[in-house]
């Protein structure tokens, strides 16, 4: 009679056993999976960051062509040569993304460091002269293209912004 007890015993032994171990990796499995979203979020939140600043940087780029009329040309070579300084920057932080942005923030980089190039090219010509208008026809030229490569830049980032914020 005590081999029934102790058979139950044992098998009572087992089970319980096998409950702890189920709770245990049901309990790492949950602790897995908060991690994982964590994770996920600090990363849609950093790429959120991330775009901020290049609309940021596009809007400052822009502002330094509307300021043109008001602006010396050195003080205005002088604003687009900041922006191609931080425009090294931003190429960096959005290299993570795929080319739909990368592609258009390099565009406009290249074209803000053509327009420091055309700026000095201007102020270097001789006042009064053919070769002056024709630098500046080239500064004109280059604000054109610099809007818009600016509404692409910020087109393309808001758009990667609302997709990740309808995650």
């Amino acid at each position: 009679m005590s081999a029934i007890p102790s058979g139950l015993v044992a098998w009572g032994t087992i089970l319980l056993a096998y409950a702890t171990f189920s709770l245990i990796q049901q309990s790492k499995q949950q602790e897995t999976r908060r991690i994982e979203a964590e994770q996920a979020e600090a990363k849609n939140n950093n790429n959120l960051r991330i775009l901020d600043e290049v609309i940021q940087w596009a809007t400052d780029v822009a502002s330094c062509r509307v300021e043109r009329e008001t602006k010396s040309i050195i003080e205005l070579k002088y604003s687009f040569d900041s922006q191609a300084i931080r425009g090294t920057y931003i190429l960096k932080i959005v290299t993570p993304f795929n080319q739909d942005l990368f592609g258009p923030v390099k565009i406009l980089y290249d074209r803000i460091t053509k327009q420091v190039e055309a700026l000095q090219q201007y102020n270097d010509a001789p006042d009064e002269s053919a070769e002056r208008e024709t630098k500046l026809v080239a500064v004109q030229e280059n604000n054109r293209e610099i809007t818009e490569s600016f509404n692409n830049v910020v087109d393309k980032a808001t758009k990667i912004k609302l997709s990740l914020l309808s995650l």
